[in-house]
């Protein structure tokens, strides 16, 4: 009977100090982890920008791309910027100012470009009303498409018309016409402001209708008026 209280006695002892072993050991490993964990408030991060899908390019579409913050170190974020998917914003900064700019530039937040892969807001937001530029402008719209309306014609008999989208790389194009005289032509190289109050670029007069000129590169400038608005 002793012998068998021994043996259960030791077999006992013996769980007891595995079980030790195994918690130290798992206290150790905990430790460790815990030390590698980067400190928020060290200048060891960065916000970098990704395209979706894609390789980035200068003004891509605002909608294709994402910002993501990371240690500098990351071999992910590393290996993505040898291949052109991501590219850094900003590097060596804590973790609170890498969140800072995530929400500044993120289609999800407040929407901003950041100056060079996203060159205007995803959701672009148009001042629809009165503008001025080609006679007074009636403009309406957003987003990935903008058209309206001019009184600068040849023929007061109607109102001139206009409309520009922007396609998959963020490339704003248009088209513009003066149908009662059948004078058309192209608009391209555009630029619209981050408030969505000024439109500038260039413009190709395709078909003269008769009159005028069949001008190339002609530049214009459609600006919000808040004075005809307030009326």
């Amino acid at each position: 009977m002793n012998n068998i209280l021994h043996i259960k006695k030791s077999f006992y002892t013996f769980k007891m100090k595995k079980l030790l072993i195994i918690s130290v050991f798992s206290l150790l490993i905990s430790a460790e982890t815990f030390s590698q964990i980067p400190d928020p408030k060290a200048p060891v991060w960065g916000i970098y920008a990704s395209g979706v899908g894609e390789k980035l390019s200068p003004c891509m579409d605002p909608c294709w791309v994402t910002y993501t913050v990371a240690m500098t170190t990351d071999p992910n974020i590393v290996e993505n910027i040898g291949y052109g998917t991501m590219a850094a914003i900003d590097e060596g900064i804590t973790w609170f100012d890498g969140i800072t700019q995530q929400k500044r530039f993120s289609r999800y937040f407040d929407d901003q470009p950041d100056g060079t892969w996203k060159c205007s807001p995803c959701d672009l937001h148009i001042e629809n009303g009165h503008w001025r530029g080609w006679g007074n402008m009636g403009v309406r719209g957003g987003g990935s498409s903008i058209s309206g309306t001019y009184s600068d014609t040849y023929d007061k008999s109607k109102l001139g018309t206009f409309k520009i989208s922007r396609d998959v790389k963020g490339k704003w194009t248009g088209t513009w016409e003066e149908p009662a005289i059948g004078r058309n032509g192209i608009l391209y190289d555009i630029t619209i402001s981050s408030d969505g109050k000024k439109i500038s670029g260039k413009y190709d007069v395709t078909a003269d209708g008769g009159k005028g000129n069949k001008t190339k590169g002609g530049t214009f400038i459609w600006s919000f008026s808040a004075k005809s608005i307030k009326k």
